[in-house]
């Protein structure tokens, strides 16, 4: 069966693997989840619950323990400040014990072991901190903060303290660049390739595409997929161009269509607001182009037209947020005459989630209504998502993604292949143990030529001279393999993570090296390598090992 290993930066209540999930259940692949960041305590509670399950409290240790072995980690309410150090403290031991296990599994991967018998996930709660991913990534989502775009925010844009985490990403790219993700995707609101912020955009779009990553983007409406929800968000899709070069594109992947009439309860009695239809009377109804019905609540209501106004609970409703007054949506029931706000079973739903989603972290007894509710309004659409890999899912399979180097078949899995796919494979091993051979040789010539017989000596050799390129030296962190004695009497399959580094950027490492060490020590190599890659099949698509 073929495995999507997923990562998930700022991962919420985990909506990206949600709908991966889903996706793969239709579609028959597994889903691996490899780790995640995320520092919110409300977040992390539900993560776990929607992923793993419930778990009983921990009445093991004393309060006291239990705060010690939570406060090395950083953790947050609010998900915008860091807790208080007393936080803990300040909490009932009974909800404390009941609280633990979820927050310190996702953080203890021996304790993750021990509660859930399953490997751990390499899960992290500071961005900040967070140095190495895990190896074998295939996607990678990174949904940054938006409050420095969004238009309910001082739009500071990626000057905001929250929105700069962004930086946080670049940072951890940069330095794990022999395990770069084969794709990652991104969401945000629309502002942030807006006119006031597509230069910022535009500026991480060319960073990503020094690390080898072509990006597609475009602002999807969550109700054009089948949401009852108007939910307009960006989100860009980078490909590494060793799995191909061609463009990805954005094709709508519609499920269902979903109404207001399918999930707001007519009869539910939550946060009634009959009061106000005497005092102020519903003005006339109006039907906007994307199908919202909405008016306003009359006689001065308020002087804040968003807070005045009601929707029809019928067709299509508007962006449900984490705060401000569209986190507390109103809603009109005409048969009933009633006036009241989504409730958060109904926010979960609204996002795309299902019920039973809802009612197992509610079970949990740990998170409030209100937080519930902002929850909610702070995920990805799932009807977004799940588009969005689908979309994803075809251009893999298109492009014989799992055919890969980077995806070696077991022996049980290689007697399932077609005597073409297994060709396939081995033309990929040749090739590319070919120009690790030669690769190797190179560098071995040139330490020749200049009695170079330490490892140490090449590669601060190649850190100072690429830092004067401009080249960054975190390129060459990974080459270890260089310094392996049987390196060369390896096959390529077998080389394992030290040696996989030299695939992922080995055109550019041809280009530079040849620039700087080796055109003049060694024009017969150079012309070797030259007629080798115009001949290369593969190297015509623009694939890089």
């Amino acid at each position: 069966m073929q495995t999507l290993r997923i990562f998930e930066a700022f991962a919420g209540l985990g909506a990206q693997i949600k709908a991966l999930k889903k996706l793969g259940n239709e579609k028959g692949f597994h889903v691996e989840s490899v780790g995640s960041i995320e520092w919110g305590i409300n977040q992390i509670i539900s993560y776990q619950i929607l992923n793993f399950g419930h778990l009983k409290p921990e009445k093991n240790f004393t309060k006291e323990q239990l705060i010690e072995k939570l406060t090395p980690y950083t953790f947050s309410f609010d998900t915008k400040n860091e807790i208080k150090v007393n936080y803990f403290n300040s909490l009932s031991e009974e909800k404390l014990q009941r609280m633990f296990p979820y927050l310190y599994s996702f953080v203890n991967p021996l304790y993750f072991r021990k509660v859930y018998k399953k490997s751990p996930p390499n899960n992290h709660t500071d961005i900040k901190k967070f140095t190495q991913l895990p190896e074998n990534i295939d996607i990678f989502t990174y949904s940054f903060p938006c409050v420095g775009f969004s238009q309910a925010g001082p739009q500071q844009g990626f000057d905001n303290p929250q929105s700069q985490l962004i930086y946080e990403v670049q940072r951890i790219l940069e330095s794990n660049l022999d395990k770069l993700p084969k794709v990652l995707i991104l969401e945000n609101v629309p502002a942030l390739v807006g006119p006031k912020f597509l230069g910022d955009f535009e500026r991480w779009v060319e960073f990503l595409s020094t690390l080898g990553y072509h990006t597609t983007w475009e602002v999807i409406n969550s109700a054009n997929l089948g949401s009852a929800q108007n939910r307009k968000r960006v989100y860009a899709v980078s490909i590494l161009k060793s799995v191909s070069s061609e463009p990805f594109k954005f094709k709508d992947v519609k499920q269902k269509e979903i109404f207001l009439e399918d999930i707001l309860d007519s009869n539910l009695d939550y946060r009634n607001y009959n009061h106000l239809l005497t005092k102020h009377p519903l003005g006339k109804f109006t039907t906007s182009f994307n199908n919202i019905t909405s008016t306003r609540l009359s006689n001065n209501f308020s002087n804040f037209n968003s807070y005045a106004q009601v929707f029809l609970a019928q067709g299509k409703g508007p962006t449900l947020t984490a705060q401000g007054t569209n986190s507390d949506l109103k809603f009109y029931f005409p048969k009933q005459n009633t006036l009241r706000i989504i409730s958060p079973k109904e926010a979960f739903v609204y996002m795309g989630f299902d019920q039973e989603d809802f009612n197992l972290i509610e079970q949990s007894d740990l998170i409030t209504e209100t937080q519930m509710k902002l929850l909610a309004g702070n995920s990805i659409s799932i009807q977004a998502l799940y588009s969005i890999f689908s979309n994803i899912f075809d251009y893999l399979n298109k492009h014989n993604y799992w055919l890969l180097p980077h995806h070696y078949k077991t022996q049980s899995q290689r007697k399932k292949l077609s005597l073409y796919e297994l060709i396939d494979i081995e033309r990929h091993k040749f090739i590319t143990t070919k120009k690790l051979r030669f690769y190797k040789e190179t560098i071995r010539k040139y330490c020749q030529n200049k009695e170079i017989y330490e490892p140490k000596k090449w590669m601060k050799i190649i850190h100072s001279n690429f830092k004067k390129e401009g080249i960054y030296s975190s390129l060459f962190k990974a080459s270890r393999a260089l310094w392996d004695k049987n390196f060369l009497d390896r096959p390529y399959y077998k080389l394992g993570p030290n040696g996989l580094f030299i695939p992922i950027n080995l055109n550019v490492l041809y280009q530079w090296l040849t620039k700087i060490y080796f055109f003049d020590l060694i024009p017969q190599l150079q012309t070797q390598l030259t007629k080798g890659e115009q001949n290369d099949p593969i190297q015509k698509q623009n694939v890089l090992y």
